[in-house]
């Protein structure tokens, strides 16, 4: 709504990364390290956003990840997961942010059932996650469902980024979640049609405001409640193919402010669409 002319914005993004693995038995080990360079700059030479101004920000991680997977039964798997990973700002670290977990899956031909546990610590703030899903198939019918907790830690573009009309906020919080969701799938060697349902409890979710003069910054929400339901069909008839999801969701605004319960969350649209055709000869 508010056309710039010489407002500018550029990203450079590397991504270095060496991962190796083995298989000793019926164990497969990997292990992996990596980086992360970024670098974004905003020229503004005329001052259209302000004063005139050109603003860079360097930011960056290194990490590394290491995964087990290991099936000490034919009916059982099992999968261990490490990893750590800092962050940094113009260079100088910010945070550390370490993770465990471990899930178990015992299945048959028909039913298979997970147990998941992971942990996540950032700075003084450490969650423990559990999660436990059931997956049931007879014959081209399947229902799987799932329920648990969840931790998202804002990105380093949230908390320092500036692009101008977006700008981040470095007092924001992780948003934490509780929820579930089901789905039945009816699926044969051409075509298959699935239908899903969740519902999510979020605490100090994360959005993108944007105030009166066109500025966008990322803040918490102390309380939200999601629900939703999502359709998805795939053909295959060879040289057509075709795949189409539709999603419905309503993320409603439940703090504890008259001028904002009630509404949808900014970011989240009611409806969302995809589709996608492909021809092959």
């Amino acid at each position: 709504f508010a056309p710039l002319s010489d407002v500018r914005y550029a990203v450079d993004r590397h991504l270095p990364s060496l991962t190796g693995h083995g298989i000793v038995g019926a164990t497969r080990i990997e292990g992996r390290a990596w980086g992360v360079v970024r670098r974004e700059e905003r020229l503004d030479p005329l001052g259209e956003l302000g004063a005139p101004a050109s603003v860079t920000t360097d930011t960056g991680s290194v990490g590394t990840r290491a995964q087990v997977d290991t099936a000490p039964a034919p009916w059982l798997q099992v999968t261990s997961v490490a990893s750590v990973r800092r962050d940094l700002l113009s260079g100088e670290p910010v945070r550390t942010v370490g993770r465990l977990g471990a899930e178990g899956v015992v299945h048959t031909d028909a039913v298979a059932a997970s147990v998941a546990l992971r942990g996540l610590r950032t700075g003084e703030d450490a969650w423990w996650l559990p999660r436990t899903g059931l997956r049931v198939t007879r014959g081209p019918w399947s229902m799987k469902g799932g329920i648990g907790q969840s931790v998202r830690v804002p990105d380093l573009t949230e908390l320092f980024g500036d692009r101008g009309t977006l700008v981040g906020n470095p007092e924001l919080r992780a948003e934490r979640g509780t929820g579930g969701d089901l789905s039945v799938a009816l699926n044969g060697a051409s075509a298959g049609v699935e239908l899903a349902g969740f519902a999510t409890r979020s605490d100090d979710r994360i959005v993108w405001e944007r105030n009166a003069q066109g500025l966008a910054r990322p803040a918490n929400v102390e309380r939200a409640r999601l629900l939703g339901a999502e359709a998805a069909a795939r053909f295959d008839g060879g040289w057509l193919q075709l795949q189409s999801t539709a999603t419905i969701t309503r993320a409603e605004d439940r703090r504890n402010d008259l001028a904002y319960r009630g509404n949808q969350l900014p970011g989240i649209p009611w409806f969302e669409g995809w589709h996608r055709t492909a021809l092959r000869g």
